[in-house]
């Protein structure tokens, strides 16, 4: 698996020790997901919060492309131990963070102190998705900046439709057995309805 763009183009992301329950996504997914967050935002200077990381295929592509910053959270611990490897490897360890948690407990955590995410991507295991519940609790913990983007991943036939208004459905799309879901998150929509 290679970075598709950016300063890191080519290089390799590997997967030697991933867990069971570990899918990375496809070149031709991850190439259409970045397409398509590009069309929304620019990535220079975003920060994005990698949930269900993996080996770190999409936020170590984010960081190619020009984001300034990216946290990877992976439960698997043989898996983060193959997400760390690929960040030292392609050197970009010091603008990133990698934190080997489930993600609800991580979000649970809390974000009010700390910088917000410009982009963030959700990516579970699709037998164990969490819907659009990880939507409101990023919102509840204070991960999201306004106008954030969420890509979320899940099986083709999953619905993630029923989301809350702060979340403006931007793009839907299915690619074989994986459905890509693009929200952006508006802060201002929650206070005209204060």
């Amino acid at each position: 698996m290679k970075v598709i763009s950016g300063k890191l183009r080519g290089h390799l992301v590997t997967k030697s020790s991933i867990g069971p329950n570990v899918r990375p996504t496809s070149e031709k997914v991850r190439g259409a997901i970045f397409s398509s967050v590009n069309s929304f935002i620019s990535l220079e200077s975003v920060r994005i919060l990698d949930l269900y990381a993996g080996t770190g295929a999409m936020g170590i592509e984010g960081i190619s492309r020009g984001a300034e910053y990216a946290c990877f959270v992976e439960t698997d611990r043989n898996t983060f131990l193959s997400l760390q490897e690929n960040l030292n490897r392609l050197g970009i360890y010091s603008v990133t963070k990698s934190v080997c948690r489930s993600a609800e407990k991580f979000i649970a955590l809390g974000n009010a102190d700390r910088p917000k995410y410009g982009l963030v991507i959700i990516d579970p295991p699709y037998a164990k998705h969490p819907g659009v519940k990880i939507l409101e609790l990023l919102k509840e913990n204070e991960f999201l900046e306004d106008g954030a983007i969420i890509v979320v991943e899940s099986g083709a036939k999953f619905d993630m439709s029923n989301q809350a208004v702060e979340f403006s459905l931007l793009r839907n799309k299915v690619y074989g057995d994986t459905s890509v879901w693009i929200y952006r998150y508006e802060l201002s929509v929650t206070s005209e309805l204060d």
